[in-house]
């Protein structure tokens, strides 16, 4: 990708994928006028003395020091011709036009704020005539240089790979106020002034991108400062999605054979999977890396329980404190995935918890934790309970053991010890016994391999028979 324009294309760039889009050249602060009209020599004072200035001391930085000194020789075509063969897309913007240019003895010079700050304006301002952007002289200039430009990308084999961003000026701002002019113009005659520029370049075959003025917004937090043409993040990344939508990467429907050698199928996922530094199979489940980051934790070494708590949303997508109370053999549903468990949370031997399950905090109910001596709003889960998939258990309320608590149910309240509830909110559908508890084996997963006669006895040891 070439950008030849201002920040307003460059800043796009942030927004595309480094894996389709690398940016090549990007040639800035050059009207089209000047690129076609170079000034050619040294800039001279009244008195035909040398009035070069020395762009290394000038107080601005190296990137716009190299922009004004590109300007003075027009840059543009040469770095044109030199990156053609390898280019893809050309992003044109028009927003360095916008303070004119200074018509010298034999050429132009684009005035830029880098030139003002350069201090090399005061002495074209003292010996040139400025043609304003707009005026009728500069649209001519311009509309000229277009037909050449026009013709060069043609030469170049650039033509039907350019695209001209025609961005309005944001007249507000993210936060609804009104945007401020720019050295002057208002954003609503900034937009006026560009419009036939525009329609020059459409008239010209040139592709022109346009978002509506309703659309766009202007940042006031803006890296580069507040300003018509420095935009929000949602503009950039619209102005990204048309990017990839015309020039993005098109997949083939087989693998190139040097990439199906190198890699495998496919060129961008194929690479991820070859830098996994470990196999798909030996990855740990949330459980086991909770049961690291308890050690570490125990052993004071909090930096690396920290470390074990990251990796959790890493690589389960879940939130597990090193701090939470686990009992032993605590099974998780597909190793862990959607887990949201408060770090106050206690939960007990031999429980199954579903993936997408949230054990949170509420204002209410409370109960009062043996182990933390004090009353809590987060829930307990007791021995070999079971918590489906998506279920929340919100509050400090109670799961009894053995309760098995439906998918996707809403728990607010205490559930007694062998009761199946389900429900937004859940409500009790019935009330596991000796007899019956057999049936729902299979929900149990930690306790799988104990047989059916020691799976009642221990449900008979921790659920009171109904009277």
């Amino acid at each position: 990708m070439f950008v030849y324009g201002s920040c307003v294309a460059r800043d796009v760039f942030g927004y595309l994928d480094e894996q389709e889009f690398a940016l090549g050249r990007y040639v800035a602060r050059q009207s089209l006028v000047s690129v076609y009209a170079p000034i050619g020599g040294a800039l001279t004072s009244a008195d035909d003395a040398p009035a070069e200035v020395d762009m290394a001391a000038a107080p601005i930085p190296s990137f716009g020091a190299r922009m004004v000194a590109e300007d003075r020789c027009s840059s543009l075509l040469p770095v044109l011709a030199e990156e053609a063969p390898r280019l893809h897309a050309l992003v044109w913007d028009i927003t360095d036009e916008r303070l004119g240019v200074y018509r010298t003895a034999d050429g132009y010079v684009t005035r830029s704020v880098e030139l003002i700050a350069s201090g090399a304006d005061g002495i074209l301002a003292a010996e040139y005539p400025l043609v304003p952007f707009a005026s009728p002289e500069h649209l001519r200039l311009w509309i000229a240089a277009l037909g050449r430009f026009v013709t060069d990308l043609a030469t170049l084999g650039l033509l039907d790979r350019t695209l001209m961003l025609a961005v309005p000026w944001a007249e507000h701002t993210s936060d609804g106020n009104a945007t401020p002019a720019s050295m002057g113009t208002p954003p609503a005659a900034g937009n006026a002034a560009f419009a036939p520029y525009y329609a020059a370049a459409r008239e010209h075959g040139v592709s022109v991108y346009e978002l509506p003025a309703a659309a766009v917004r202007s940042d006031p937090g803006h890296r580069w400062g507040e300003a018509p043409f420095h935009y929000d993040e949602r503009v950039y990344r619209t102005i990204a999605a048309e990017l990839r939508s015309r020039f993005g990467v098109r997949e083939p429907l087989l693998p190139d054979p040097q990439f199906a050698r190198r890699y495998g199928w496919d060129k961008i996922v194929d690479p991820w999977l070859d830098s996994m530094p470990v196999r798909a199979d030996r990855i740990p489940s949330a459980y086991r890396i909770w049961q690291s980051a308890r050690r570490y934790l125990q052993a004071g070494n909090t930096e690396r329980a920290l470390q074990c708590e990251q990796l959790i949303k890493l690589l389960h997508n879940s939130y597990l404190s090193a701090e939470c109370e686990l009992g032993s053999r605590v099974e998780f549903g597909y190793g862990g995935i959607g887990l949201v468990v408060h770090k106050l949370a206690e939960v007990g031997d031999d429980v199954t918890l579903g993936s997408g399950v949230t054990l949170g905090g509420a204002f209410t109910p409370t109960r009062y934790s043996e182990r933390h001596g004090r009353s809590l709003n987060v829930p307990r889960i007791e021995e070999a309970a079971v918590i489906s998939t998506g279920a929340k258990i919100l509050g400090g309320v109670t799961i009894g053991a053995f309760a098995i608590v439906g998918a996707n149910s809403v728990v607010t309240k205490d559930v007694p010890p062998g009761a199946v509830v389900a429900g937004a909110p859940a409500r009790v559908l019935r009330t596991l016994d000796a007899e019956t508890v057999l049936r729902s084996r299979s929900a149990y997963l930690p306790l799988r391999p104990l047989s059916n006669d020691d799976l009642v006895a221990r449900f008979s040891a921790r659920v009171p028979a109904p009277a």
